[in-house]
């Protein structure tokens, strides 16, 4: 009754799984929220504009290193098969080299942690429907098309942010 006539509804809540494999996730990561809040904000700008140049330049390689793995990982707990697995790479392939992509002014964002304080987002504050609660990086192509990269930023326990910088979490 309360959404009727709404354009959008949110929902959370939290729950417990049971699944049949262990997954170690993001609990051997430090608390980036007790780091120098400056150094974290240019350290997390400075990943994703890395990460926009990788569409931007088309690097296959380098995209299919930092993400291809864990989407493998996650897929698995789905027990796909090989044909599916192949699907996944195509699909990466076509996002990747398809698409002459412009990387558009990372701005108007907020620092969003997750997961105990150890995983980092950068998300836009845009009220706009197709942008709002999406990450701070887009990527424009063709006329009116965009992409965000889905982006999770962890440091490991014993890596030092100003020297080794954020590794992407999946």
């Amino acid at each position: 009754k309360e959404v009727t006539g709404k354009e959008t509804f949110e929902f959370s809540f939290t729950f417990d799984a049971k699944v049949p494999y262990e997954y170690e996730g993001w609990t051997k990561g430090q608390d980036i929220s007790k780091l120098d809040q400056e150094l974290v904000r240019k350290k997390a700008v400075e990943f994703y504009e890395m990460i926009g140049k990788l569409y931007v330049n088309k690097e296959l390689d380098n995209v299919l290193k930092l993400d291809y793995p864990a989407d493998i990982r996650i897929k698995g707990t789905y027990y796909v098969n090989k044909l599916n697995l192949q699907e996944t790479l195509e699909e990466y392939t076509d996002d990747v080299k398809g698409y002459n992509y412009k990387m558009e002014p990372i701005q108007n964002y907020k620092m969003e942690y997750m997961g105990n304080k150890k995983l980092l987002r950068l998300v836009t504050n845009s009220l706009d429907i197709d942008l709002r609660g999406g990450g701070a990086l887009w990527l424009s192509y063709d006329d009116d098309g965009f992409f965000a990269p889905g982006i999770t930023l962890y440091l490991p326990e014993g890596r030092d942010l100003a020297t080794q910088g954020f590794m992407m979490w999946k």
